[in-house]
């Protein structure tokens, strides 16, 4: 489904996170699409995650995908609102959803014209701490759970998912090496937004993924608790409940222009060193 308004600022495609059905982000497809701060809106789609939406052919072992398949379709989303609309295409990427943004932006002709990434991740094991022992396990038993069953299944975290896209992020946890290059390639312009309270991205997850991104084309944005309206939070999926800072943010960025400074509760981060 899209949502659009006249005159708008483009289209806005958003990439959902792993396992996340399109409905989680309605507010804020609305928020995109009603404008805010006197911005106007943005024509909004979501590009569905395979498998998780009725009438989508779910994994199993006769059933597979990769990365590589859906960032083809990320990308093909991408060349279809650009046909229809000759404007601006702006993908909004979700944890996997971003990973995949990056992927296309790297891999495919039809690069968006701007990636914001929210909750995004490089989910090393080395980078959790305490919990690396036994989020390693985990993705230690992708493998094996995934030859049996043919795919990882509803039961485990994050199903259920094809057999050939999660050994590939099991691959990234164990080994810190995902499915895109770390190598600064990317230019095109992106917001990267990172959540205060996320319980599935540490600061040095969230700086891995970063490095996929050329450093003159990133803003930084930290979205926590100050920022907050009532009834939100800064979780990995909560921020997706009450999500109009997080909207009007974007509109405020996608329209001041590469290397604006905004203050006060859009306050910007610091570029880190390194």
């Amino acid at each position: 489904m899209t949502h659009g308004i006249h005159e708008r600022q483009g289209t806005a495609l958003i990439s959902p996170a792993m396992g996340v059905p399109a409905r989680v982000y309605r507010r804020l497809s609305e928020a995109l699409a009603s404008g805010a701060s006197a911005q106007s809106g943005f024509e909004v789609g979501v590009v569905a995650r395979r498998g998780v939406e009725g009438g989508s052919p779910r994994p199993a072992r006769a059933v597979d995908w990769s990365y590589e398949d859906e960032a083809d379709d990320l990308a093909e989303a991408i060349a279809a609102a650009r046909a229809r609309t000759g404007g601006p295409v702006l993908v909004i990427g979700h944890s996997l959803g971003a990973q995949l943004a990056a992927l296309a932006a790297q891999r495919s002709d039809h690069r968006p014209d701007g990636i914001v990434a929210i909750g995004a991740s490089v989910p090393w094991f080395r980078h959790y701490g305490r919990r690396a022992v036994p989020f390693a396990a985990l993705a230690a038993s992708v493998r094996p759970v995934t030859a049996v069953v043919g795919h990882w299944p509803r039961q485990g975290f994050a199903g259920p998912t094809p057999r050939t896209l999660m050994r590939q992020w099991a691959r990234m946890v164990l080994t810190g090496r995902p499915p895109f290059d770390l190598d600064g390639s990317i230019r095109v312009r992106a917001l990267l937004v990172r959540l205060g309270d996320d319980e599935l991205v540490t600061d040095q997850a969230a700086a891995a993924y970063e490095a996929a991104f050329s450093r003159d084309v990133v803003t930084r944005w930290t979205y926590d608790e100050s920022c907050c309206p009532a009834g939100g939070d800064a979780t990995h999926l909560g921020w997706s409940r009450a999500p109009e800072v997080v909207a009007r943010r974007i509109a405020e960025w996608w329209t001041s222009g590469p290397g604006a400074v905004v203050t006060g509760e859009m306050r910007e981060d610091a570029p880190e060193s390194g």
